[in-house]
């Protein structure tokens, strides 16, 4: 019924999140996702949505069936949010001056949450070890 998440795609230097036509329509956001690595603060699995305040939305936020968009809160950045099944989910926490505070997504099903954090994880990795970003 609805779109499944998006990927999750890691190059050497951002983590994209390319959104089909029905993903943008039902998030209402009109992008693509483009997270540079050294904007990633932590990665863990995502906190139970259903519990979980999620501000004032533009988007879609069905409990048990989807929550999809950007959430805003009065005194911190917003959270973008795509996730239908919520035992699958893991949350990027984005450092200061990011322009979102974190990025809630849905692992695909042939992937293990713990996997998915690892590869994203050694990707900053590799990039702090190419760019020396620890350094500066």
């Amino acid at each position: 019924m609805f779109p499944d998440a998006p990927p999750i795609l890691i190059t050497p230097t951002t983590l994209e999140i390319p959104l089909t036509l029905g993903q943008r329509a039902l998030t209402l956001h009109f992008y693509d996702l483009h997270i540079p690595l050294h904007h990633i603060a932590k990665v863990a699995p995502a906190p139970d949505l259903s519990n979980y305040w999620l501000g004032f939305r533009v988007g879609a936020h069905l409990p048990h069936v989807i929550t999809a968009g950007t959430f805003y809160h009065l005194r911190e950045k917003a959270d973008f949010i795509y996730v239908k099944d919520t035992s699958r989910a893991i949350r990027i926490e984005l450092v200061p001056g990011a322009a979102y505070r974190s990025v809630i997504l849905e692992v695909p099903p042939e992937k293990r949450i713990a996997e998915a954090i690892e590869e994203i994880q050694a990707a900053i990795e590799a990039y702090d070890r190419t760019y020396n970003t620890k350094n500066k």
